[in-house]
């Protein structure tokens, strides 16, 4: 489906079978992407914008443990914010904020991160057996709301 990103006002019928709207106006904060990108590029940057990615693990025996969350909120205007703690980190709470996009490489998808004054990062994108996005390796529970959705502003 060719989208005509000159136009201001474009639907999208989305991979979840979602109706989507983008506004590409420059008259509110909502995404504007570019154009020339593949379907499937689309779809995963109207999955991931507006989603905060949450990552938990515990661990526990009979000698003690350790947790360790992590936070990233994917912002519709292309900006991000990761948050990473862990039990065992005497350093304290890892932070970074940057702009975020999403790009084909290789015959897969990747989320590149950007952070503020640094060099792009590019993980591999996927779904796992629970719907649940992997990102690289390491699979992350989506939110759109709540308690654990994004804090974007």
């Amino acid at each position: 489906m060719a989208i005509d990103f000159k136009s201001r006002k474009t639907w999208l019928w989305g991979a979840f079978g979602l109706l989507v709207y983008f506004n590409m106006g420059n008259d509110d904060d909502s995404a504007s992407f570019g154009g020339g990108d593949s379907d499937v590029v689309a779809e995963w940057r109207t999955t991931l914008a507006g989603t905060r990615l949450n990552y938990f693990h515990t661990y526990s025996s009979y000698s003690g443990g350790f947790s360790r969350s992590q936070k990233m909120d994917l912002c519709p205007q292309g900006t991000y914010t990761f948050y990473a703690e862990a039990s065992f980190d005497m350093t304290g709470p890892a932070t970074e904020a940057g702009t975020w996009t999403v790009q084909e490489n290789g015959g897969g998808v990747s989320l590149v991160l950007t952070p503020d004054n640094g060099e792009p990062t590019f993980l591999p994108l996927a779904f796992d057996e629970k719907q649940n996005i992997l990102v690289g390796n390491r699979s992350y529970i989506p939110a759109k709301s709540g308690k654990h959705g994004p804090a974007c502003y």
